[in-house]
């Protein structure tokens, strides 16, 4: 399978480069510098300037488009809509996948929520002219991994350094410190959803996550696993002081069930090795496994 690949040096691109290659596909990535990840044939470009990529996408028989701004600010959101828009131009058969938000299901609460709301729609609208497959729409849950963008804009690292700094995590009730959290998805099984997505035959929007851990849960296994020692505060007042972190005061659970039982998809990599192997590459892993 040739294999048209946008985001390959994103949060989860050298996953996904590795889990092709593990497939037998042959993958062709867009860049932004002249730079070539292991496991691909790079055309350097944007989503505003596709250029020769293009053409690899014309003739692929897969589009993976994995790339965003991750942004809220007005200029990125459009940049992204109007690049996945001129992407999907140059869809022209097989099956376009197209790395969603699980963010979504909370309602348009950000920029970046209504740019992957608008991607969506983008997609499926031109799914099913000439000889175009099926346009799948992947949701997955936070991301957790331990890659070189691993502190670019996510969850766990922004929970780790708060932890190292003895930061104070405040709910606003106890029932949200017990139950407020997220499903979450590594990077490696996110890479692995995606090959086991490529096969899917018939469009549609799924769910994908590895597991749902409550934000308690997360601090705690960091604490465990970093030998930081993060604490909780339950109150009404939001964060006041230096010291003090609120989370998304939220349960934001996915339903998974019609992708795995789609693809037989099955995550492996559980909450704990996660933050294990982040700990491991900050260099602040203790000397017992968590």
């Amino acid at each position: 399978m040739r294999v048209a690949l946008t985001g390959a040096t994103g949060f989860a691109g050298s996953d996904a480069l590795t889990e092709f290659a593990r497939r037998g596909f042959e993958t062709t990535a867009l860049v932004r510098t002249a730079v070539t990840p292991d496991g691909c044939r790079a055309i350097v470009g944007d989503l505003s300037n596709l250029g020769a990529f293009a053409a690899a996408a014309e003739a692929a028989d897969a589009v993976v488009h994995l790339a965003s701004s991750r942004s809220s600010a007005e200029s990125d959101v459009y940049t992204d809509i109007d690049g996945t828009a001129g992407l999907i131009s140059h869809w022209k058969q097989g099956a376009f996948l197209l790395a969603s938000s699980g963010a979504l299901l909370r309602g348009l609460e950000s920029g970046y929520a209504l740019g992957k709301l608008s991607a969506e729609f983008a997609l499926h609208a031109g799914a099913g002219a000439g000889r175009r497959g099926p346009a799948i729409v992947l949701r997955p849950g936070i991301f957790l991994g331990a890659g070189p963008r691993r502190n670019d804009r996510q969850t766990l690292g922004r929970v780790f350094a708060a932890a190292r700094a003895g930061a104070t995590f405040v709910f606003s009730s106890q029932g949200g410190l017990e139950t407020f959290g997220s499903s979450f998805i590594g990077t490696a099984d996110f890479a692995r959803a995606l090959g086991a997505a490529l096969t899917l035959k018939q469009s549609g929007d799924f769910n994908v996550a590895g597991g749902f851990c409550t934000w308690r849960e997360l601090i705690e296994t960091v604490n465990r696993c970093a030998g930081t020692q993060a604490r909780f505060a339950v109150r009404r007042e939001p964060p006041s002081a230096p010291a003090e972190v609120a989370l998304s005061q939220s349960r934001s659970f996915l339903d998974t069930a019609n992708f795995n039982a789609a693809t037989s998809f099955a995550p492996q990599q559980s909450l704990e090795e996660l933050v294990e192997e982040y700990v491991r590459a900050e260099g602040a892993r203790q000397e017992k496994p968590c």
